[in-house]
């Protein structure tokens, strides 16, 4: 989504309809949670709806610390419940917003959105919180450097 259709779709959620109060400070923490939605539409839905009911800007900036730091939140198991319900072909829509194509010269490249990313990332974690050798993904270096020296990927 874009940045307007972003900004709206949370503050629908977030404040009941009834619109951002004045004070510019809302604005800014609202701004903050959005940005880190990365405009992914069940996100904003997800995050807006968390902040619903929470009514003074020191809720609003604490749960924010939180969330940023706290990749096992609300936000997450959403995604994740999506996740699980979507078959293959779903999966591989752009129309989700999971997918995206990028064209650059004769190459086409596909990302994947960030919070989605995250979210995959912590699925494979959960599987084998211990035993790295047996995540069916890696993703950091030296987690594959130590494997690969010491010959213990499974299948």
């Amino acid at each position: 989504m874009d940045d307007d259709e972003s900004f709206q779709l949370f503050c629908q959620k977030a404040f009941r309809g009834r619109g951002i109060p004045n004070e510019r400070q809302w604005e800014v923490l609202a701004q903050l949670a959005i940005d880190y939605t990365r405009g992914l539409p069940l996100a904003l839905y997800v995050l807006g709806s968390f902040f619903c009911g929470k009514d003074s800007l020191t809720e609003w900036d604490y749960a924010l610390q939180v969330l940023m730091q706290d990749s096992n939140n609300d936000i997450f198991k959403k995604l994740r419940i999506s996740y699980y319900e979507l078959n293959y072909i779903e999966k591989t829509l752009k129309g989700k917003s999971l997918l995206a194509e990028t064209e650059i010269g004769n190459t086409t490249y596909i990302e994947m959105h960030d919070l989605i990313q995250d979210m995959g990332r912590l699925i494979v974690n959960e599987e084998f919180p211990v035993d790295v050798g047996r995540h069916n993904r890696l993703w950091i270096p030296s987690d594959i450097d130590r494997l690969l020296e010491r010959d213990l990927i499974r299948n």
